[in-house]
């Protein structure tokens, strides 16, 4: 993939953690891209940000 540093992505549908949107935002956050998260749900988007899945 590429390296995104100095990039900034916005990922929608990031609330739910074993989702779709979530592991697209960590995949962008491993190529260093600043990630910015949202969903209609407030609650799960702080365990998609904080990486606390089940997938670990």
């Amino acid at each position: 993939m590429m390296n995104f540093r100095n990039k900034v992505v916005v990922v929608t549908g990031a609330g739910f953690p074993n989702g779709i949107g979530a592991g697209i935002a960590r995949c962008f956050a491993r190529e260093n891209a600043r990630v910015i998260i949202t969903d209609l749900k407030g609650a799960p988007l702080d365990q998609t940000a904080d990486g606390n899945d089940e997938r670990k």
